[in-house]
């Protein structure tokens, strides 16, 4: 059985990841109004005996850095984006991070809707399983 506290670590994890996406300059524009975003993730994982509360956090979203990043960074996080994608408004991405538990991947998806945008993150943890980030997104203003 896992512990309660690797799974809550390993979840973490799994959102610090947006740590190592960026965008290019050369990417298309989305539907996507630049600023200040209010980023709700809701964690989902199989065979968890108790429900995660969902996490929310602020950040700056550009049509230069597509990808939510969460406030809360962990450096040296050995992450590699290793796929990124711009089909219409939304944005799709593979990342792979190493850890001492072995490497995760994490796939994930946004689709902008000017001031809102929903989502999606899959991520394979070793000996964890497989966890589930509904994503929900709404701009509250400028970036400061």
């Amino acid at each position: 059985m896992l512990k309660k506290s690797f799974i809550l670590t390993s979840c973490a994890f799994t959102l610090l990841l947006f740590n190592a996406c960026s965008s290019s300059s050369d990417t298309p524009k989305v539907n996507l109004n630049e600023g200040r975003w209010q980023i709700t993730a809701e964690v989902k994982m199989a065979n968890l005996p108790f429900a995660m509360p969902p996490t929310t956090y602020t950040t700056c979203l550009t049509q230069q850095d597509l990808i939510p990043k969460q406030g809360m960074q962990q450096e040296n996080n050995a992450c590699e984006v290793t796929s990124q994608k711009v089909d219409g408004n939304t944005v799709s991405w593979t990342i792979t991070c190493q850890s001492n538990q072995g490497a995760t991947t994490s796939n994930g998806s946004i689709t902008y809707a000017g001031d809102t945008f929903e989502g999606k993150i899959i991520t394979d943890i070793p000996r964890a399983g497989q966890t589930e980030q509904l994503l929900s997104g709404k701009r509250l203003g400028d970036c400061q």
